[in-house]
């Protein structure tokens, strides 16, 4: 629902495409260090209890959002945003893998992966509906999902009770993972092609929305054409 129109609002509120590729390139870059810190937290403790968390960390989003005025405030703001952001996609994905049936994980990982292109597609289409009647308060929509979200998750089954279970950072603790992961060739091939799959990805994302923006299509427009 919001994804279309998200670098719409950024350029609206700062103006130039400079501005709007930085702010949009910290989320990734915030990313990156909560990756590191949090995916030992998430190996030790209940995955589904900290989905839930992060469901709550999302509350307050699009209030948080439609208050910024000004670029400084969208710094602080995709802090916050890339500390939930990835504290979700790490924990349901290791959700999905910790939870799949013995035998099963790739198509269990396989139908997980399929249900964002369809939300994504779905959600597009709602956007065009409502768009012209809701303008960028649309963006209310995130805070409102992640409430049903969050009552939904309460009811996931959940192989680990406890939210934190022996939970220690050792001093070599990021050292010990790059070597971890540089021992693993076929793992540093995937993630080479990964990481420059999700540049491409990422920048499209961003450009697309803008581009159709100046070459004259309006808000139903454009979230028809990311639905596609």
């Amino acid at each position: 629902i919001v994804s279309p129109f998200f670098p719409l609002y950024l350029k609206k509120i700062l103006g130039n495409y400079s501005s709007v590729g930085f702010i949009w390139g910290l989320l990734s870059i915030f990313s990156l260090f909560w990756a590191i810190l949090i995916g030992s937290f998430i190996d030790k403790t209940s995955k589904r209890r900290f989905i839930s968390l992060t469901m709550i960390l999302y509350l307050p989003f699009s209030y948080f959002l439609l208050s910024i005025q000004n670029f400084t405030q969208f710094i602080y703001f995709r802090i916050y945003h890339s500390f939930s952001a990835t504290s979700y996609w790490l924990a349901s994905e290791t959700y999905a893998r910790e939870h799949s049936p013995k035998g099963t994980a790739i198509e269990a990982i396989r139908l997980f992966a399929v249900s964002t292109p369809i939300s994504m597609i779905i959600g597009s289409l709602i956007g065009a509906l409502l768009i012209n009647k809701l303008g960028f308060d649309i963006f209310y929509a995130v805070s409102f999902f992640s409430f049903f979200a969050l009552l939904f998750s309460f009811f996931l089954p959940d192989h680990k009770k406890k939210l934190f279970n022996g939970i220690t950072l050792h001093k070599d603790f990021f050292s010990k993972g790059i070597k971890d992961l540089w021992a693993e060739k076929p793992l540093v091939k995937l993630t080479t092609f990964a990481f420059f799959f999700t540049f491409c990805a990422s920048v499209f994302g961003m450009i697309l929305p803008l581009f159709l923006n100046q070459i004259g299509a309006n808000y139903v427009q454009i979230a028809l054409i990311s639905a596609a």
